[in-house]
């Protein structure tokens, strides 16, 4: 009776085992595919991370450069260039320019 229930396990664990060996491929199709899913969520959450960085790279250099530029219209504005010249010696004109013009003698 123990014979009859032992070969019978035996049977079964080979159907069993058959079974896995005809799926094998299958089994290794679907590894294959979730290891591919796995890489590309990878590689999408850095590719995320540096857009967010690169985001804020961005913004940062936009403030600098619109400080810069109000900075530099404000450098330029008359008022501010005349007190920056009479620091350098430099004073404004008071009087009108005088034209120079050339004589035709030969």
């Amino acid at each position: 009776m123990e014979d009859k229930k032992r070969k019978k396990i035996n049977l079964e664990r080979i159907k069993w085992a058959e079974k896995i060996f005809v799926n094998l491929p299958y089994i290794f199709f679907v590894s294959g595919l979730t290891l591919v899913y796995i890489f590309i969520n990878h590689f999408a959450e850095n590719s995320m991370r540096n857009i967010d960085k690169l985001k804020g790279e961005v913004e940062d250099l936009r403030y600098q450069s619109m400080n810069t530029e109000k900075e530099l219209m404000y450098e330029s504005i008359q008022s501010e260039l005349a007190k920056n010249l009479e620091k350098e010696g430099l004073k404004q004109a008071t009087k009108a320019p005088i034209k120079v013009r050339k004589t035709n003698e030969e």
